[in-house]
């Protein structure tokens, strides 16, 4: 409903935005990869909802922030043995680069509300869309490592990987009556 479609645009201007492919990019109950990506996966995840500011004070009204979590996973480049205790400084660069690009997309895009509101007019014949864009959350505090269980791959260095989530925030949606969808 309201989270799929925000969920599903997100997904669709990071793809455009950020040119990624339908396997780089897709809609996930949780950050973990696919078995078949590749070197890069993006996971578009609901970081759930809350009431906004008016939701108390009238009957009759649903007020809600939405949020969206997306997390960027990397499979680390290969470097010789006497080498891997550069493995994070090596790869973190590319990583953040690919976390701002994902934040840029999505801060405070229109786009993506026009894109979300389009999909509930579709599905659910309602024109109470959202009034108010995602914004720039926040990162993980410090990127992770993730071993080779994390690509459904069977290995033994635990650093196969890293990942790092970006936070989006705030998108609010206000509906008026006794169904709320």
């Amino acid at each position: 409903m309201s989270e799929t479609a925000l969920l599903n645009a997100v997904r669709d201007e990071i793809r455009r935005l950020c040119s990624y492919s339908e396997t780089e990019c897709e809609v996930e109950y949780d950050e973990m990869a696919p078995a078949n990506v590749g070197d890069v996966y993006v996971a578009v995840q609901p970081g759930g909802w809350r009431p906004g500011p008016n939701n108390n004070s009238s009957g009759g009204v649903l007020d809600e922030l939405y949020d969206v979590d997306v997390t960027i996973v990397m499979r680390c480049a290969k470097l010789p043995r006497d080498r891997q205790r550069n493995v994070f400084a090596g790869n973190l660069e590319n990583l953040n680069s690919r976390v701002r690009a994902v934040s840029a997309a999505c801060h405070f895009s229109y786009l993506v509300l026009t894109k979300a509101n389009a999909e509930i007019v579709n599905t659910q014949n309602s024109n109470e869309g959202f009034t108010e864009p995602l914004k720039f959350g926040g990162v993980d505090a410090k990127p992770r490592m993730v071993g080779p269980d994390f690509f459904a791959a069977i290995g033994s260095d635990p650093r196969a990987g890293m990942a790092r989530t970006v936070r989006l925030v705030g998108a609010r949606r206000i509906q008026y009556g006794a169904v709320a969808v």
